[in-house]
């Protein structure tokens, strides 16, 4: 299937000849969600994660990236962000603010926002402690909790391979946030003036 958004508004002006409301509201919605923004978001990540079977700085660098984004999200759900530089100032305490957002009987969104602790967990073992043991038991708790995220496997069963592949889609549900609420606070904020 082709997911361009040149096809995507091919196909909306196509519906909108045929009046199939469904399929027009289908691919508005995809032109109004993944934007210009969300793309350039997109290949940013995909030239910035590395692939060079590092797993430490594969894990730092899209802990980083994903963290990004969901301070993006969660900054995005206030009109006076300028007073929240104090107020997140570690990952995890932004991540729980992230997460109270969420609808505790959507089981789905709820293990994201447990896949993006587990990262930062993982994050933390790494950047904190030169011992290296139980890290691989925090990668498979993270691996497992992560799968229903991947649409596609990771071409070997390496370590790096699998949390490549992982990071990626859960990047990918996480730029879907943060451009989501942005466009909400846009319209916040252009409602008040």
């Amino acid at each position: 299937m082709n997911n361009t958004r040149s096809y995507w508004a091919e196909e909306l002006e196509k519906y909108k000849v045929l009046g199939d409301t469904a399929k027009i509201k289908n691919f508005s919605y995809l032109l109004l969600t993944y934007t210009e923004e969300y793309f350039e978001n997109l290949e940013k990540f995909y030239d910035q994660l590395p692939s060079n079977g590092d797993l430490t700085l594969l894990v730092l660098k899209g802990h980083l990236l994903i963290e990004q984004q969901i301070r993006s999200y969660v900054y995005n759900h206030f009109p006076n962000q300028k007073v929240l530089k104090d107020v997140f100032k570690d990952t995890h305490s932004l991540i729980s603010a992230g997460k109270a957002y969420a609808d505790p009987s959507c089981l789905d969104t709820i293990a994201l926002w447990d896949c993006f602790i587990k990262l930062n967990s993982i994050r933390n073992f790494l950047a904190h402690r030169l011992d290296q043991t139980g890290l691989l038991h925090k990668i498979e708790d993270f691996l497992k909790v992560s799968d229903p995220f991947i649409d596609f496997g990771p071409d070997s069963d390496s370590v790096h391979d699998r949390m490549h592949n992982a990071i990626n889609a859960i990047y990918q549900k996480a730029l879907y946030l943060s451009t989501v609420q942005e466009k909400k606070y846009r319209t916040f904020e252009e409602q008040r003036t």
